[in-house]
């Protein structure tokens, strides 16, 4: 591996749990399509996250021309500046997901808990969205970043949602399982 190999790795990583896996221009992604790290403002030494995108080689070389005719069309490099909307889950998930959030908010805040089940099928139908996508946003809101935090309830004998009390553990995958 080249020196810096593991920093590029690390950032890459990083940027694909981010924004996910795919050119900010053309939308292409691996494994057909090589994803080079960008540095939008043209500063190979200016590493902070707002400073880097993901470009696949064709759209970085076009953006960093090397060589001779060095250059670029004004309008591509708009583009450059504003990432692409992958695909019509995306737009629906740019949709749903506040909706739910603010749902899931008001829920917690009137009632103090309420069972993961619950919170799945009646965000799903509040958001507009599907159950799996209300299962991914809610396993978003208990992460350890999250405001809330999902537990088993032994005398209810299932699993239920509130707000995190300073508690810095995650939600555990199978506590979302595969209730309907």
């Amino acid at each position: 591996m080249k020196k810096g190999g593991h920093v590029r790795r690390r950032y890459y990583e990083e940027m694909v749990r981010d924004e996910g896996e795919f050119c900010k221009v053309c939308g292409r992604k691996p494994p057909g399509t090589y994803l080079e790290i960008d540095h939008k403002d043209g500063d190979v030494k200016n590493n902070a996250r707002p400073n880097r995108q993901l470009l696949c080689r064709r759209d970085n070389r076009i953006k960093n021309p090397r060589g001779k005719g060095k250059g670029m069309k004004l309008q591509r490099l708009r583009d450059l500046e504003e990432p692409i909307v992958s695909s019509a889950e995306f737009k629906k998930n740019k949709e749903c997901e506040p909706i739910f959030r603010h749902y899931l908010y008001d829920l917690i805040k009137r009632t103090g808990q309420q069972p993961v089940k619950e919170i799945i099928n009646a965000g799903a139908e509040k958001a507009g969205c599907s159950q799996a996508a209300v299962k991914r946003y809610l396993a978003k809101c208990c992460s350890i970043e999250g405001l809330y935090i999902a537990f088993f309830d032994e005398i209810a004998e299932e699993n239920l949602v509130r707000f995190r009390e300073g508690i810095t553990i995650g939600i555990s995958a199978d506590l979302l399982g595969d209730e309907q």
